[in-house]
């Protein structure tokens, strides 16, 4: 008798004796007959161990790889987008700052023409008071000198 054939009259014995005979027979019947050849033993569970864990470092070394081209693929895009935000605006704030310093420009001008003006009509105005305070000064002067021309003749 050879040894798996031994190990099935041993475990037969055993429900025999537990169970009885009729079910010790039965549990044999439906209990295939096993090629221990076939079986796995714990080196080979230990190889196949190392093999899957070889995989899977190399899967998720595959997968970190993926990740970081799909990080840096996006962060170049956000780069990119917020560059081309900055350039808008850049050129926004130019054209602002353009069409402000022509604004200001107008309103300087007009100003100066405004100022001139001002400047001019008081001017005007100064001059205009001051021919009228020297006619009467002159008037006043001349009719003085009368008076005392008159007076004079009169003593």
């Amino acid at each position: 008798m050879n040894q798996p054939s031994d190990t099935r009259f041993r475990v037969q014995k055993s429900l025999a004796t537990v169970h009885g005979e009729e079910i010790a027979a039965l549990c044999m019947e439906l209990m295939p007959q096993i090629d221990t050849t076939l079986l796995v033993t714990r080196p080979d569970l230990d190889g196949a161990v190392v093999l899957l864990r070889r995989d899977m470092d190399h899967g998720f070394a595959a997968i970190r790889a993926e990740m970081n081209n799909e990080f840096a693929a996006v962060r170049a895009d956000m780069d990119r987008e917020l560059n081309d935000i900055r350039n808008e605006m850049r050129t926004g704030f130019a054209a602002i700052r353009a069409e402000m310093d022509h604004g200001f420009a107008a309103v300087r001008a007009e100003m100066q023409v405004g100022f001139a003006e001002q400047g001019r009509l008081f001017a005007e105005t100064v001059a205009r008071s001051t021919n009228q305070s020297l006619r009467w000064s002159i008037v006043t002067m001349v009719s003085m000198q009368a008076v005392l021309v008159a007076a004079v003749r009169l003593l």
